[in-house]
């Protein structure tokens, strides 16, 4: 198995651990701390996007 896919399996693993983890020390769930960092995410691009997308109809 090649390095690249040994990271590819493991890198899902190891974010799901990271946020088990968060979730023992500060209490939030792990969907909780997900969906946190996607709305951030979000709100941030919505402030500033890089991209802009021109209707085609």
């Amino acid at each position: 198995m090649a390095a690249n896919s040994l990271f590819a399996t493991f890198t899902p693993i190891r974010a799901f651990l990271r946020l088990e983890l968060y979730w023992f020390a500060t209490g939030i769930s792990w969907y909780e701390a997900k969906l946190a960092i996607i709305r951030d995410a979000i709100r941030t691009y919505l402030s500033a996007p890089r991209y802009s997308l021109h209707p085609i109809a």
